[in-house]
């Protein structure tokens, strides 16, 4: 894992993640419920390619929506509440990670100690007590949460929802053969990218030319 130290949607972030697939979109690679290769792989091929060619004008920071920034304003009062119940080890910060290829990488809330991380989130009230219910890793997050471990080369990974006056909800994601089977397919992805990128005389990901074109 190679951790580079810039503030999430910085405009050095949103450079180092530049036409790279990152954690957050590896639903699009691999589907979460049937663990099948995605039908919107293309899809995302396109977006990374036009990402890499078209990067947004200097000082552009993408607008957050409504329900990001309610997330962003709860995030620090979440992460706190989370590293006194369960946090057994040091919690870092880490702006942007890049898997030891350099060919795709992460934006993980914390790392805890040496050994985990942890996806923080906080969503509207209702759909935390579904979270709480349910008692599960939501599908919608299983792709990401699994990605970071791949990423990380880590063997856990909590998922942490928090809502005020609500009971927190967090759950353990151990690596299992769903890690091993979305690691060998994002994998396969960027091989199809890499050849797609040369198409436009793209450097392929994970090159020395592709991350010197991004810093």
């Amino acid at each position: 894992m190679i951790t580079i130290p810039a503030q999430q949607r910085s405009e050095e972030w949103f450079a180092a993640r530049r036409g790279l697939p990152t954690c957050s979109r590896f639903n699009q690679i691999l589907t979460a419920v049937q663990g099948k290769p995605s039908s919107a792989q293309d899809t995302l091929i396109n977006e990374l390619i036009a990402e890499s060619l078209c990067p947004p004008e200097e000082g552009f920071i993408r607008p957050a929506s409504a329900e990001m920034e309610y997330g962003m304003k709860l995030e620090a009062e979440a992460r706190c509440c989370y590293e006194l119940e369960y946090a057994r080890e040091p919690m870092s910060e880490v702006g942007f990670m890049l898997a030891d290829c350099g060919m795709f990488g992460g934006s993980p809330d914390a790392l805890v100690g040496e050994s985990g991380g942890v996806e923080i989130k906080c969503p509207n009230a209702s759909t935390h007590i579904g979270y709480f219910r349910a008692g599960v890793l939501p599908s919608e997050y299983r792709c990401q949460v699994h990605g970071y471990m791949v990423v990380s080369n880590r063997p856990w990974w909590d998922f942490f929802s928090y809502a005020r006056n609500i009971p927190p909800f967090r759950v353990r994601v151990p690596r299992d053969d769903f890690t091993a089977k979305l690691e060998a397919e994002v994998l396969s992805f960027c091989e199809r990218y890499n050849i797609a990128r040369a198409m436009f005389d793209l450097p392929p990901v994970g090159s020395a030319s592709q991350q010197e074109a991004v810093a």
